[in-house]
């Protein structure tokens, strides 16, 4: 698996959809299954879209499923800020497992470039909610 953060469509019913997360940034990797609803991976598109804004210090934030252990499943949660006058972008990409076959937590920060965040948000927006179905977030190697 290359560095990237990969979103994948599992299972869905006419409720929720079952979320496949993995992510890596060539020294940590982790991976979460959590449910959510339908259109949460459009409007994770739609915040971040157009990010970042230019010549402003900005973070954009969204999470997925839940990180309360009072749950079973896993959770996910993504914060991308600017970090300098240039537009550099780090990301800190949060999964959590929460499930009967395994517990634990892996937190990760890399850096993306605007490009790839454009790509993703266009993915997220056109999934189509089929098995098998993914967006991928590419890292800076």
């Amino acid at each position: 698996m290359a560095n990237c953060l990969v979103i994948e469509i599992n299972w869905f019913d006419e409720h929720l959809v079952e979320l496949s997360l993995k992510a890596r940034n060539g020294i940590f990797s982790g991976q979460t299954k959590l449910f959510a609803n339908h259109s949460e991976l459009n409007e994770m598109g739609d915040k971040l879209s157009g990010f970042p804004v230019p010549s402003e210090f900005e973070t954009a934030t969204f999470n997925l499923g839940t990180f309360d252990p009072a749950y079973t499943g896993g959770g996910a949660s993504f914060t991308m800020k600017v970090i300098d006058s240039s537009g550099h972008i780090e990301v800190e990409v949060k999964l959590l497992s929460n499930s009967e076959e395994s517990k634990g937590m892996v937190s990760l920060t890399t850096f993306v470039e605007p490009a790839a965040i454009d790509i993703f948000c266009d993915q997220l927006k056109r999934i189509k909610l089929e098995n098998g179905n993914s967006a991928t977030l590419t890292f800076v190697t």
